[in-house]
């Protein structure tokens, strides 16, 4: 059977709440560099033919102990990257704190075709790369595939399999946002998928257990998650 791994990038500077640039250069804390370190160290019974990442350098910086890992592997870039509610010009030197007041009236918008301009994506355009993600995951010749990508996007992928929408109005949208608020997903967390002959996904749970104590992320977490970096 095919075995995937979807796997959120580490702790990222704006995971930590700090000041940011261009959402595609923000990378590791020392934290998140941590964590890629125990991700490439844990026992794999099945070596990786395949390495994908993002172009976000989260992403790619994550993957990087695992390329050494697994030098064998081809390495590969999908447009897997994060979702993103909020245009160049209003995410530019912000928090997410600072942020979280134009994400949210993104959200009460409810707008499927809108999007914040250069740089952001409106929820169409989103489910569209999720889609097409999950056509590949369905196709590609692989045995073993790592793939390194973002929580949001994962959780939007999650949402397509399950939901499966066949038109995509104001109501499926929040339905989506009500669907991606209700759960998380930890910062170097595994979430394993399998393909079997009928070419079939089968998602499993999140998973942080190969990350050590000191490394796994706190208990506490806010109450809607549909911001995510």
């Amino acid at each position: 059977m095919t075995e995937f791994w979807l796997i959120r990038h580490g702790e990222s500077e704006s995971n930590a709440g700090l000041s940011t640039g261009p959402t595609a250069d923000i990378r590791l804390t020392p934290r998140g560099q941590a964590q890629a370190q125990a991700l490439a160290a844990m026992p794999i019974a099945r070596a990786p033919d395949l390495i994908v990442t993002s172009g976000y350098r989260r992403a790619v910086e994550t993957a990087a102990p695992l390329r050494a890992r697994f030098p064998q592997a081809r390495s590969d870039e999908w447009p897997i990257h994060e979702v993103v509610t909020l245009s160049d010009e209003h995410r530019a030197n912000t928090t997410p704190a600072q942020r979280r007041p134009l994400v949210d009236a993104y959200w009460e918008r409810c707008a499927p075709e809108f999007s914040d301009g250069a740089g952001a994506e409106s929820f169409v355009q989103v489910i569209a790369r999720a889609e097409a993600f999950r056509n590949r995951l369905r196709a590609i010749e692989s045995d073993v595939a790592f793939i390194v990508g973002h929580g949001l996007f994962t959780r939007t992928l999650l949402w397509l399999h399950f939901a499966n929408p066949t038109i995509l109005n104001s109501r499926q949208m929040q339905a989506y946002r009500d669907f991606i608020a209700s759960f998380h997903i930890p910062n170097t967390s595994v979430v394993k998928v399998y393909r079997n002959s009928a070419h079939e996904l089968l998602f499993g749970a999140p998973s942080i257990t190969h990350l050590p104590p000191e490394l796994r992320p706190g208990n506490a977490a806010p109450t809607r998650r549909t911001q995510e970096d």
